[in-house]
């Protein structure tokens, strides 16, 4: 089973991508990131728009990775970079569906697959 943490579990995408992940028996969400801010005593659930079973919701992506295989990430570009650093730190996979990153910052998520796997 491959635990998840969603990176912008309450956006569009990140909701569409936890919907999906749990009707899927091999994938397990165990968490979420909101802005900062945001969280205002809200869980999971409420924040991702779907009940997930133990899946906790944090503004701080750190504080989920010991728990995941791999971080799922629709943020913005500025939340991307944090989220790439913050996951190849921990050594744990990130996939990377955000757009319009510059070709410095493309640089920087190669560089930091060198510690982590990234697919951008």
């Amino acid at each position: 089973m491959t635990r998840i943490v969603v990176a912008g579990c309450g956006g569009r995408m990140g909701r569409e991508i936890v919907s999906a992940a749990t009707g899927d028996p091999e994938v397990r969400i165990v968490g979420g990131t909101v802005r900062p801010g945001t969280l205002a005593g809200r869980d999971f659930s409420a924040v991702a728009g779907t009940t997930v079973d133990g899946a906790r919701a944090s503004e701080e992506l750190a504080t989920l990775l010991p728990e995941a295989d791999v971080v799922v990430d629709f943020t913005n570009v500025e939340a991307t970079l944090a989220n790439a650093r913050a996951a190849a730190e921990a050594r744990t996979a990130v996939v990377i569906g955000t757009t319009g990153l510059a070709a410095e910052q493309v640089e920087e998520l190669r560089r930091l697959a060198e510690r982590a796997p990234v697919l951008y």
